[in-house]
This record gives C-alpha cells, structure tokens and sequence, in this order.
C-alpha cells in the first residue's frame, strides 16, 4: 500500500491506494514457473553464429512470402515467386534441443564434403539481399540413441513441411474434443444413486 499526495486546483488531496510495483531480482538468479519453453526453430540473426548437427532426413522445400500474411508459405513443389530451401531437424549444441531449421541453399552447398555426422557453425553477416554466411565444420560427433529415437519420433509424426506451415512446436498435446451421444454423458450424478 503507498500514500500520495495529487494536487487537483491547489487544493491536495491525500489518497490510500495500492501501487503494483515490479519484483526486483539479482542478477541471473530467476525461478522458472512450470516447464522451461525453447524455441523449437532455428533462426541466424545478422552478425551472429549457431552450431548445430543436421539429424534424420532433409527435405527440398519451396518458401514463398505472402506479403498479406507478413509470413512464408512452405511448399513441397515449386510455385512462382519461391525460393528452395533445405528442411532438417538438427541439434543446437548451444543447449542441446532438437530443433527444425530452415536451411539456405547458399549454406547447404557449403557443406559439400563433409557428412551429416558433423557439427557445424554457421554464421551470419548482412541483411536481406546482402546477407552471407559462412560455415564451418567442427569434426565429427555422435547424436545419442536417445536423441536419435527423439528425431526418429518427431518425423514419423509429423512432415518437416506441416512443421514449418504451422509453426507449432510438435510434441504439443492436442486438445481432443469428446463426443457426446447422449445428454445424460455430461451429466455428473456422484454418490447420490
């Protein structure tokens, strides 16, 4: 509770309200409420670098931006005005999640050489029509038998293409909605038979 003072026309007026204030915190110390949320894709930003491992399949995909929507549409088959893109899985080794990345070309060809049993840091310069990036391998590495079953789950569930399209994390529990065949279902009759 805070008391303060308005001046309304020279007059003061005192008031008793309740002022919400912002809890203060040290410095890196936060609680986290419930599960701990990640992003599940993987995004460059200019002047910045990810190292990722490429896991399960890729698949060739067309992105087109509907500039209605302000977002890209994934296709499976070329449509005019699209660019083709690489879809994978991969692993962020910068905390180890499995997440879906939406691979330029430009860096796909990099990889020319090397296996998709390497790590990879990819980093990024530039904006727009001047972007440009580099990649680097950084040797050979092993992906868990559980990270593995992880990936093997995820795409045997759901298309790399339906990922990108809807933007959902997968592994989200639907809501079922439960079919009602009679009114006497929704009725809650306890202990008074």
């Amino acid at each position: 509770m805070a008391i303060y003072v308005r001046e309304n026309k020279g007059i003061n007026f005192i008031d008793v309200g309740f002022i919400i204030m912002a809890e203060k915190i040290k410095f890196g110390d936060m609680e986290q409420s419930g599960k701990k949320r990640y992003n599940k894709f993987i995004t460059i930003i200019p002047d910045t670098s990810v190292t990722i491992r490429f896991v399960g399949h890729q698949e060739k995909i067309y992105s087109k931006w509907d500039p209605d929507k302000k977002s890209s549409t994934m296709h499976e088959t070329k449509v005019e005005g699209s660019v083709m893109r690489v879809a994978s899985l991969v692993i962020d080794r910068n905390d180890n999640n499995i997440k879906a990345y939406l691979c330029p070309v430009s860096v796909f060809n990099q990889l020319t050489g090397y296996g998709p049993e390497h790590d990879f840091k990819i980093s990024r310069k530039g904006t727009h029509l001047s972007t440009k990036y580099h990649v680097e391998s950084l040797g050979k590495t092993e992906v868990s038998i559980e990270k593995q079953a992880e990936v093997d789950t995820i795409l045997t569930s759901c298309s790399l293409i339906k990922i990108f399209n809807s933007k959902k994390a997968w592994g989200e529990k639907v809501k079922v909605k439960e079919e009602i065949e009679s009114r006497f279902d929704i009725l809650d009759w306890g202990d008074n038979e």
